[in-house]
This record gives C-alpha cells, structure tokens and sequence, in this order.
C-alpha cells in the first residue's frame, strides 16, 4: 500500500516548479520528438502570446496530450509576440493580478438579466465590453503627475545606510567574540 508522506508533495512542487521555470526560457525553442510529450519552451511561449492565431492556445503545464485533446493545440509558427491584447497600463501588482475580476463585477452591474450576467461570468473575455477598463482605470488608479518632487528624507536615508554599513562591518569583524560571550553567558 502506498503510504502519503509530506516529503513526496515538496518533491513534486519542487520538480514542478523548476519545470514551470524551464518553460518560460527564451534560450531552449525545439526539444525535437520530446515535444509530443512534453511542454516545451516553444509550445509554452504560444500560450503567452498576444496574436489572434495564438489566443486561448496550449495551456498545457507539463505534457502535451491535454491541448491536443481538448483541440487547443497550436505549433508556434512566427516567434510569437509576448503581452496582452488590451494592455494593462499600470505596473501594481494587485491591478494586473485582480483587474479583470473588477471588470467583470463592473460589467454584471451593467446588465439586469441573469442570462447576460452568466453570460458574462462564464464567457469568453472578448465577449467584455473594452470601454470597461479604461473606466475602472481611471476611477482606481492614480494619475498624479508631479513636476519636482525633492527628496525630504535624503539625510535621514543617508544617515541610516551609514549606521547600517558601521554596524555590519562591526558585527562581522567581532563575530567571533560575539560568538563567545553568548556561549558563555546565553
């Protein structure tokens, strides 16, 4: 009987991360026959990419067989270009990660039937109105454009990067005798 153990699932996240790694390389393209099993960086960049051809294609993580058996299969052709149709104009972390979420919500407030707000939910994200988003980005995102802006805190900083650098080199260059003193007295 197989017995689970912890170590077995840090493995495989492990294996599996290191794999997601190595598909998102730009220095390996063919693996030759192995991409009939397996995602390949080639294979996997066409997922990424912003084409009409390339779109809702190969999201396969680690073997090939899936998009082939769903019919979502696509060999790159041309070396894709990488991005988004409609790009994000903000470099936030929670904008690009929780944008297309907000748009849907803003979009189901827009409809009263249920079918259209279904339709919505569970449809395809051309199916989304595109003047949603420059809406919500201008409603949540700040536009401030400052001119001039001095740094007030520029000697604060400066002092304490000097403090830090002084107490590293100290800590370093008395290490041992730190080291003893606790020993003895920790």
């Amino acid at each position: 009987m197989l017995e689970f153990h912890p170590s077995m699932v840090i493995v495989i996240l492990v294996v599996h991360g290191a794999y997601s790694f190595f598909t998102h390389t730009q220095l390996i393209k063919n693996l030759g026959w192995i991409e009939y099993v397996l995602v390949s960086p080639s294979i996997h960049g066409v997922h990424h990419a912003s084409e009409e051809k390339y779109l809702d294609k190969n999201y396969g993580d680690v073997f090939v067989f899936w998009d082939k058996l769903f019919g979502t299969f696509q060999k790159e052709g041309e070396p894709p270009k990488y991005g988004l149709t409609h790009p994000v104009k903000s470099y936030s972390f929670l904008w690009q990660h929780f944008h297309y979420y907000l748009e849907i919500l803003a979009a189901c407030k827009n409809e009263t039937d249920l079918k259209d707000k279904l339709k919505i939910i569970f449809g395809h994200p051309s199916n989304l109105d595109q003047e949603i988003r420059p809406l919500l980005e201008k409603r949540y995102l700040q536009h401030k454009v400052s001119a001039s802006y001095q740094f007030k805190f520029k000697g604060y900083l400066n002092v304490q990067i000097f403090v830090c650098v002084v107490l590293l080199t100290l800590i370093t260059g008395l290490y041992t005798v730190i080291q003893n003193y606790c020993y003895h007295w920790c």
